[in-house]
């Protein structure tokens, strides 16, 4: 799932996907799939010595914080 978000990241950040209906659809899937996986995520960094591994899951991922903070809406957690 990490590398699908990832790829999604990609395409959202080059701009080759339309950001709205994107945001609408999977803020929720993000933000749950980011919690789930950003320790993993940083212990990979940590192995590969490098802050570039996942960063456009990343990248998406802020800018579901932002799009959530607009829109009013209510953050999912996993706990």
């Amino acid at each position: 799932m990490r590398a699908t978000l990832d790829n999604v990241g990609t395409l959202f950040n080059e701009d080759l996907i339309p950001e709205e209906p994107l945001l609408q659809e999977m803020w929720g899937v993000g933000i749950y799939c980011w919690d789930a996986l950003k320790d993993q995520i940083n212990i990979e960094r940590d192995k590969r010595q490098t802050m570039y591994y996942m960063d456009n899951f990343e990248a998406f991922y802020k800018r579901i914080e932002q799009y959530i903070s607009e829109k009013k809406l209510k953050r999912v957690t996993l706990y």
